[in-house]
């Protein structure tokens, strides 16, 4: 989305003319913006204010005095300094990009109808509580529209219509979630009427762009959502920040404003407020939450239980101490006829249900968030903060206890037994709770003011310590030494997938033998054969297998070779051949010939193109480039009915891995045409005299496949030939084209084994097609290895079965998978172009 706002902003005078034919709409609004506020400071002087009052565009201007056109020329006249730097900034990066979207006709007419819209509604809302006598309407009637970012915020929603998939859903979710923390937490009519323009151009958005109406739910993938969810987290934490710089607090939300209550007594608010520790208080959990946000972006579950903690306890204090308290022994609270109470319920309503919808939102989505961490940091964590807590309330009770007369009225067990949770609960609750009594000496005001702010403190401190710890699985060092043994030449094709974020490393006694699992209810499944010499491979299975036996786990081998299948045999072990794995040769290969025809003319027309294939690690991208494979990622998220799959399939934070490589297809223009990620296969150095020479690459094998919507036909065809080639230079023996998940030939048509594979294949095939992919890469004539799952017990089979899908698809069940892929059988009737 920044690419058109960071154009504009670096625009030199040679290439103004062509902006201005690219972007005229935004070059107008922006001169406008930026011109008005200084031509009525600069040109009226001493007259601006009242000529201000006068092209407002408040409710009083246009209803009480007949000012119609004061919403138009208020929308333009800014509100200061920083709302004209912020009208401006948006107007240079949303309309900006919703221009190049859509084009400069439609977005004027996005621009001009959702802005309408929000000002006759926003107005007319605004009339209508104004006249009832509701407290919003009275405090916003007479004040300033003075909103530039009213139509943009319409104008981006109309546009985000037309975008793809990974852009509409950051438009959308990210947009009005700052949108509702707005008003939630700031409540200025220009908060409101931003809010009407968003939902407009949401609704117009398909009819203007003139794109059908998305009617079907499109999916994210794990990476989205994490970024998704922490986003939102991230926004409700900082929202009481809003209310904080808000020059008036009128959203539900704020938590340092006091209740909608005539008998309200800010007084008393105002005593708890001495010195600085009360301010921490307030700011602490927010900066645990911000924390925690954070976290959930990089999938950790430590993050996921913070989060639901901190918003639940929320929820819970303000039930408590907005909703109880007050409620007990009034029973006039609830008489919706009296003034001012309705209102009250209904802050009551939004200060509990948002903090609850956000731990619900957290709580569904939690199988995104599997990063876990070693159980001694996370009990030792536990116990900091447990002991934090009760030395806090050891040292407030002693202080207490030892000098009474240090409060006044002098205080007593009782009355310290009573305020002692209050000691640890933000002020912007306790508006309405009454103080049995004040901390008058040295040593009671710094108990009184600084032993909550110090708990949070230490939580604060220890979320952070948490959430910078290593995941359990690199944190146990079997993760290095597995690495290292990958290094020696052990692991074959596939063994890198055992690196990925959420495995779990078992390491041999020895320590000459690895293996990489996860963990699917009692099944410990492995994402390819043991890391180790030829030597060590049955020692390395019957100790990993009894490893599993004594914490009452059943191993499953998946994804291994054909030459591990005997010594399964000699184990008494049963397999299934799951897959077929394409693998070339670069050292024969050779496009000579008829049947590489295509794969030739892909090639030639890539050349003709100007397509350049770019080799690089995930660190070197520029941002532009990562942003367009995210977009890439989203669109073949977007196109399947089920979740983006996991276990032996990456994606983008598989793709971030420091060994991996991709191999783009890059347009002369920067443009991103399609992305394959390739993970590395080592060999021992060639010279056994020099035993410090590093490891050479023994091959690369396909991961990552995707391209983006309406790419040049063939491209991955001509990013293939081009890995092969790259590889056969680099003196590589293999290039692997991984394997298609439950494609291929198996067993024999009648036995119980093959049918339950089948089942699976055809379930998913409409979906991920699968086979239809194994046959893409038929068209490299490819040498194929099948692949097998090799288990002890064949009773367990439809178990396993289960297992690998849920593997596959972390939160859905087998029956909740084959529900969703029937439903998307239903509703797609071609095959897919193959993409893994």
């Amino acid at each position: 989305m920044a690419d058109a706002g960071a154009q504009l902003a670096a625009t030199s005078p040679r290439s103004f003319r062509h902006l201005l034919r690219r972007y005229p709409l935004t070059l107008v609004l922006l001169a406008v913006t930026v011109l008005a506020p200084a031509v009525l400071h600069f040109g009226f002087g001493v007259r601006e204010h009242a000529l201000l009052a006068t092209l407002s565009g408040s409710a009083e201007s246009v209803f009480r005095h007949g000012q119609w056109f004061s919403p138009i020329s208020g929308v333009f006249m800014g509100g200061g300094i920083l709302a004209a730097v912020l009208g401006a900034a948006g107007i240079l990066i949303l309309v900006s990009y919703s221009e190049r979207v859509i084009g400069s006709a439609r977005t004027l007419l996005a621009y001009l109808s959702t802005g309408a819209i929000a000002i006759v509604i926003g107005l007319t809302l605004e009339r209508l509580l104004y006249t009832s006598g509701e407290r919003w309407g009275r405090h916003v009637y007479g004040t300033a529209l003075l909103e530039v970012l009213v139509p943009v915020v319409g104008t981006i929603m109309v546009a985000s219509a037309a975008s793809g998939p990974l852009w509409r859903r950051r438009i959308r979710v990210i947009g009005f979630a700052t949108l509702l923390a707005l008003v939630l937490f700031s409540g200025q009519a220009g908060d409101v009427h931003r809010l009407i323009a968003a939902v407009s151009g949401l609704l117009l958005g398909p009819y203007i762009a003139g794109r059908r109406p998305q009617t079907r739910f499109v999916r994210s993938s794990v990476h989205e959502i994490r970024t998704l969810v922490g986003v939102i987290v991230m926004i409700v934490a900082v929202g009481p920040v809003i209310t904080m710089l808000s020059p008036h607090r009128l959203g539900p939300l704020s938590p340092l404003g006091v209740l909608f209550l005539p008998q309200s007594s800010p007084p008393l608010a105002a005593d708890r407020l001495d010195g600085p520790g009360p301010l921490l208080l307030s700011i602490l959990p927010l900066l645990v939450l911000v924390l925690a946000a954070r976290g959930l972006q990089h999938g950790r579950r430590a993050a996921l239980v913070i989060a639901i903690g901190i918003n639940l306890l929320m929820a819970g204090l303000a039930a408590f101490y907005y909703g109880f308290l007050p409620s007990a022994g009034n029973d006039q609270l609830l008489d919706l006829s009296s003034a001012g109470h309705w209102e009250f319920l209904v802050t009551l309503a939004v200060s509990t249900v948002v903090p609850v919808a956000v731990a619900g939102m957290l709580f569904v989505f939690r199988a995104n968030f599997a990063v876990r961490i070693e159980h001694e940091r996370a009990l030792l964590a536990l116990w900091v903060v447990l002991g934090a807590g009760l030395i806090g309330s050891g040292i407030y009770f002693a202080v207490g206890l030892i000098d009474p007369a240090g409060f006044a009225p002098p205080a007593t067990p009782a009355m310290l037994v009573d305020d002692l949770a209050e000691r640890f609960v933000p002020v912007g609750f306790l508006a309405e709770r009454s103080l049995e009594f004040v901390p008058v000496s040295a040593a009671a005001r710094a108990a009184y003011f600084w032993v909550g702010p110090l708990v949070w403190a230490v939580l604060a401190c220890t979320t952070f310590w948490v959430l910078r710890s290593p995941p359990r699985e690199a944190a146990t060092g079997s993760a290095q030494r597995y690495r290292q043994l990958r290094h020696a030449g052990g692991g074959g094709s596939l063994g890198h997938m055992g690196l990925w974020p959420g495995m779990l490393h078992w390491t041999a006694r020895d320590g000459q033998a690895a293996i990489a699992y996860v963990l699917v209810g009692r099944f410990a499944l492995t994402v390819t054969e043991p890391v180790c010499s030829a030597e060590q491979r049955m020692s390395a299975i019957r100790e990993f297998a009894e490893y599993c036996d004594e914490r009452g786990r059943t191993p499953v081998f998946y994804a291994v070779h054909g030459e591990y299948l005997p010594l399964f045999a000699a184990l008494g072990w049963s397999s299934v051949r799951v897959g077929e794995e394409a693998v070339l040769s670069p050292a024969s290969w050779s496009l000579v010939g008829k049947a590489w025809q295509d794969v030739r003319s892909s090639i030639h027309r890539a050349e003709r193109a100007g397509i350049e294939a770019v080799w690089t690690p995930w660190s070197e991208l520029s941002l532009a480039q990562r942003a367009q494979i995210a977009e890439i990622s989203e669109e073949w998220v977007a196109d399947r009915g089920l979740p983006e799959m996991g276990f032996t399939l990456g994606g983008l934070d598989e793709m971030a891995d420091a060994e991996t490589r991709l191999l783009l297809a890059v347009r002369p223009d920067g443009r991103v045409e399609a992305v394959t990620s390739w993970m590395p296969s080592w060999r021992p150095a060639a010279s056994a005299v020099d035993l410090s020479a590093d490891p050479v690459i023994d091959g690369w094998t396909l991961d990552v496949m995707r391209r983006r919507d309406g790419s040049m036909n063939g491209v991955m065809e001509f990013l293939i030939a081009s890995m092969v080639e790259r590889a056969g230079r680099q003196g590589a023996r293999f290039v692997s084209l991984s394997t298609a998940p439950f494609a291929g030939t198996g067993e024999s048509q009648g036995s119980a084994a093959e049918r339950v594979r089948r089942f699976v294949s055809d379930a998913l095939e409409p979906v991920y097609g699968f086979s239809s992919l194994l046959r893409f890469k038929r068209k490299f004539r490819p040498r194929f290895e099948p692949v097998s799952i090799a288990f002890p017990d064949p009773v367990e089979l439809p178990a396993i079965a289960s297992a690998i899908v849920r593997a596959y698809l972390p939160g859905v069940s087998l029956r909740g998978g084959m529900r969703m892929a029937w439903d998307a059988r239903e509703h797609r009737g071609a095959q897919r172009t193959p993409t893994a």
